[in-house]
């Protein structure tokens, strides 16, 4: 398995196999049977967990929360310089999402809370991404945002190691399947 430039590497498979275990493996937070390689330095790589992220934060609004992913874990919330947290509005801005900066994670929706987890991993501008089910819980229109976003950044060289069950994978993705059974 690798995570080639420009390459959407998606991990599939049912509930229970070992999809996102593998991607904490990948990270370092579970032990992994094996060699691993990475050939790029560890702050190139970003990761989408699954929504536990956010849910550990409950205290932290929106605005702060999307920072964060640039700073983690030396976050500054406000005292961020001016053109940084005008940035991240615009970001917010860009994806709809605007409304929500002054909101605290512990009152979104968990719809909410996965597009701006989303927001922050993206905003950490990685060369390598680690997705754990990545449009769960998502609306339609966010998710075909998203896929459109991903694809620009595969077409720009960035590689992506996905988590995805059966059902939801986008076939416009799939550049490598892995089966997990």
């Amino acid at each position: 398995l690798a995570a080639v430039k420009g390459r959407i590497t998606c991990l599939l498979g049912r509930n229970g196999v070992g999809k996102s275990s593998l991607l904490r493996g990948f990270l370092g937070l579970r032990p992994l049977a094996g060699n691993l390689r990475w050939h790029i330095p560890e702050d190139e790589i970003g990761y989408l967990p699954q929504l536990e992220l956010g849910e550990g934060l409950p205290w932290m609004n929106v605005q702060d929360f999307v920072e964060s992913g640039v700073h983690w874990p030396m976050w500054r919330g406000p005292f961020a310089p001016k053109r940084e947290r005008l940035f991240t509005h615009e970001l917010l801005k860009k994806w709809e999402l605007d409304h929500l900066k002054n909101s605290s994670l512990s009152h979104l929706s968990k719809g909410q809370l996965q597009k701006v987890a989303w927001l922050r991993t993206f905003r950490m501008s990685k060369k390598v991404y680690l997705l754990d089910e990545p449009f769960t819980f998502m609306d339609a229109q966010f998710r075909e945002k998203g896929l459109a976003h991903m694809e620009n950044l595969k077409n720009q060289g960035v590689s992506f190691i996905s988590v995805f069950h059966d059902t939801d994978i986008p076939q416009s993705l799939e550049d490598l399947t892995v089966r997990l059974v």
